[in-house]
């Protein structure tokens, strides 16, 4: 035996310095090709090398999950589910707070809801108090609140107690309040046992706490339902009767929570549709469709939002029918629970609601919605209704375009350019930033030149920065800029200053120094202060060189004291460090030759901290 134990001790030695080894120099799709695993001694052994390998495949594997998105590899997120799922048995707890802090750096990295969620709860695996921190900013979110409230939750402890005990979110709304009292009267019930001071019996209680004996179960359901008839007792304790009655009779439990769905309290309501929302079977869901009308105002986009967790032909019905409800908060509900579905026809669906909706708050929530649905079918959708449909619509659509960077919709973007709503070619401007093609570039320049919406025209800038970009095109855009500038208006070389300072690298730097130098010593007399309100402006500490030796070369006062303004400005925007902004005053002080200029250099150093 002892023989047998001692190789035992050895062959476990060398798997794991083979798996160590292996794992150093395994690839994310060398990890991928072994899923799924053959069996739990496979999986076991695989997600070890993830775990303890290079943090860097983790941390590939989080970018590279796709939920919605056509062609997705379904491999990624079974691999990180499978990795959070790993971490938590306490034999191979080693790497959780490794995998955890990978996992909360994609939480706040990634953009979109649904991926937000999808990291939430593999937090909710294997997150610990660390975690907390992590979640604690989406507790206020009005889209992710739920997650955020029942991971925090999931992961547990003082700490999460306390944060949410001291949640305070702006203009909280109730839905935001009822999830997050919720979740704190189950954290509290694993600690209330006073029934001095619950009026609960001690046999509710414990079953809050875990199902009672098969002997008591008739006993406890009785209790659990005299207490939620009780008035006199807390909405707390009331709350906890009703959750002490699902781990009682949860087979007999539907009347009463649809009872509990119409009580005043939002602690009693909400705690019946989060034990709703675990109900098995469609009957149950057309229970709660019928009730719906029924119950009060502010139950039922609650009512909506736990139809859309629930994964049957009724809830999805009733989710898609309340898309076109007569109340607004109905309507937002189901935008908000519609995408985890998903569908064609549910698609469809909110592109008829986006065309009936006249408020901003609507179109936004209808847009994020859509937003959730795979591509081709969002960006032609939104291709359609770009060029239709009101301001609020048309915007809408080209930012789904543009966030979906639907190259294939490139032409409704183009037809929007010329839109008489300065807010529509705004949004049309920042699509083409997204989608547009290098022969855009002419296009941009023409609208750059004429567009009279100030909002607009700093769209279309970032719209020829991002295409110059895109396509290697930064030196022949600055070469076409300085070429305007010679028979230019001023309000055009004023537009085109600002296109420099958009691109803001050394060559954009050089182009403005060679035009200062034209305006201040040259023929481009006129364009003296909107070139050095450029340099001011500049977000590199050179524009600080060039504006001393502007400075010191400059005879005449007044442009002088104009070009020391701007450097007043520059110092303080381009040099944190007060000791480097000391060093810099002291080269331009010796450069002064009025007493006006020698003061502003000696306000300047008394304002340096």
């Amino acid at each position: 035996m002892t023989n047998l134990c001692g190789f035992r001790c050895v062959l476990f030695i060398a798997l794991a310095l083979g798996a160590a080894a292996q794992a150093f120099a395994m690839t994310m799709e060398e990890a991928l090709a072994e899923l799924p695993a053959k069996d739990s001694a496979h999986g076991a052994e695989l997600f070890e090398r993830i775990a303890s390998g290079d943090e860097a495949l983790i941390v590939a594997l989080c970018d590279s999950v796709r939920l919605w998105e056509e062609g997705a590899n379904p491999k990624v997120p079974m691999a990180l589910h499978g990795l959070a799922t790993h971490v938590t048995h306490p034999e191979h707890g080693a790497n959780r707070a490794k995998v955890a802090r990978v996992i909360e750096g994609a939480l706040n990295r990634t953009e979109g809801p649904e991926l937000k969620r999808f990291f939430m709860n593999l937090l909710r695996v294997c997150g610990d108090a660390s975690s907390l921190a992590a979640v604690a900013p989406y507790v206020c979110d009005t889209t992710l609140f739920e997650d955020a409230v029942y991971t925090v939750e999931a992961i547990g402890g003082d700490g999460a107690l306390l944060l949410l005990e001291n949640v305070a979110c702006e203009d909280m709304p109730a839905a935001v309040r009822t999830a997050v009292d919720t979740a704190l009267m189950r954290m509290r019930d694993t600690v209330m046992r006073d029934t001095d001071k619950t009026g609960l019996d001690a046999m509710i209680l414990a079953a809050a706490a875990a199902p009672p004996a098969q002997g008591d179960s008739v006993r406890v359901a009785v209790l659990c339902r005299e207490a939620l008839g009780n008035n006199q007792l807390s909405d707390q304790a009331r709350a906890t009767a009703l959750r002490a009655l699902a781990n009682t009779d949860a087979s007999n439990i539907l009347p009463d929570l649809i009872a509990a769905a119409g009580d005043a309290s939002p602690l009693v309501w909400g705690q019946a549709l989060q034990l709703a929302g675990t109900l098995p079977g469609e009957d149950a869901s057309r229970a709660w469709v019928k009730q719906l009308p029924k119950l009060p105002a502010p139950v039922r986009p609650q009512v909506i939002f736990m139809l859309g967790h629930r994964d049957d032909n009724t809830a999805r019905a009733a989710v898609r029918e309340a898309l076109a409800a007569d109340a607004l908060d109905l309507r937002l509900a189901a935008y908000e629970t519609i995408g985890r579905h998903g569908g064609k026809r549910a698609l469809t669906a909110l592109g008829r609601a986006m065309g009936k909706a006249e408020s901003a708050t609507e179109v936004e929530a209808i847009k994020n919605a859509m937003l959730q649905f795979p591509e081709p079918d969002v960006s032609r959708i939104a291709s359609k209704g770009a060029g239709r449909g009101g301001k609020l619509q048309r915007i809408a659509y080209l930012e789904i375009i543009g966030g979906r960077c639907a190259e294939q919709q490139l032409r409704s973007v183009r037809q929007c350019l010329k839109d008489k709503e300065p807010q529509v070619r705004r949004a049309a401007f920042a699509a083409l930033a997204a989608v547009g093609e290098q022969k855009d570039l002419e296009t941009l320049f023409e609208h750059l030149l004429a567009e009279e919406d100030n909002a607009a025209m700093n769209a279309a800038r970032g719209a020829i920065v991002d295409i110059a970009d895109r396509y290697d095109a930064r030196a022949a855009t600055l070469k076409k800029i300085e070429g305007f500038f010679g028979d230019a208006s001023l309000d055009i070389r004023t537009r085109l200053l600002k296109t420099l300072d958009a691109f803001g690298d050394a060559n954009a730097l050089d182009a403005v120094k060679q035009i200062t130098e034209d305006a201040l010593f040259g023929d481009l007399t006129d364009t003296r202060a909107a070139a050095l309100e450029t340099l001011g402006a500049w977000r590199d500490a050179r524009a600080c060189d060039i504006l001393s030796d502007f400075f010191e070369r400059l005879e005449d006062e007044e442009t002088r004291m104009a070009t020391l303004r701007q450097l007043l400005i520059a110092v303080p925007r381009t040099i944190s460090d007060g000791a480097k902004q000391k060093a810099r005053w002291a080269r331009v002080e010796p450069l002064c030759r009025t007493d006006a200029e020698k003061q502003a250099v000696a306000e300047a150093l008394e304002k340096i901290k």
